[in-house]
């Protein structure tokens, strides 16, 4: 609260005609300053608060936590309700017309048929993963044999005409001469003043 000051002029001694501030309480206490003022409010402070206030103030900030909690939980609430209708819009967006709506496609094409099986040649003395070069070489040997002036071979046939007289193992000879021969040919296509008839 307030305390109005007040002036008191001395009438007496040496400090006559000087004066004293003092403040006065709403109850007529007299203060002589502002700090004997606060001394006075802590030297009187209020008592501590009976066992029955204690719990009704525990009480009041229970309910307090409570509402609190509440509201929180509301509010969580409400943020996944949202979330779950933003999900919804975007597959909307995403999707705008059901599934029971779309047109029946129409049924997929005949499947295709077994895949043969591969071709069981037996081009021995070479391995069966010497097959492709081996039909490459027959097949260049076709095409430009005439003109190279060189027979041409079956697959078979070339596969004989490069079985080892000696050596093991024979399968790894006959692929290192099937790949000379390739590089063979190459080079005398290269060489043959013709081929640039052909390229």
């Amino acid at each position: 609260g307030s305390f109005p000051a007040a002036k008191q002029v001395r009438k007496e001694g040496s400090t006559a005609g000087t004066y004293d501030t003092y403040f006065f309480s709403k109850e007529g206490k007299r203060f002589r300053s502002r700090a004997e003022i606060a001394r006075y409010f802590k030297l009187n402070a209020a008592p501590p608060k009976s066992a029955k206030a204690t719990e009704a103030d525990a009480k009041v900030q229970e309910k307090a936590a409570a509402r609190a909690a509440k509201v929180q939980a509301k509010e969580e609430a409400a943020a996944a309700k949202d979330a779950q209708l933003q999900a919804v819009l975007e597959f909307k967006r995403r999707y705008p017309m059901a599934d029971e709506k779309l047109e029946d496609e129409p049924p997929p094409p005949k499947p295709l048929a077994e895949r043969p099986r591969p071709c069981d040649v037996c081009v021995s003395p070479l391995p069966r993963g010497a097959l492709p070069s081996l039909l490459q070489v027959c097949d260049f040997l076709r095409a430009l044999g005439p003109e190279l002036q060189l027979p041409s071979f079956s697959p078979l046939e070339l596969a004989e005409a490069l079985r080892p007289l000696t050596g093991e193992p024979p399968e790894k000879l006959a692929e290192l001469k099937l790949a000379e021969l390739q590089l063979r040919l190459v080079q005398q296509v290269l060489a043959d003043e013709t081929a640039a008839r052909w390229w």
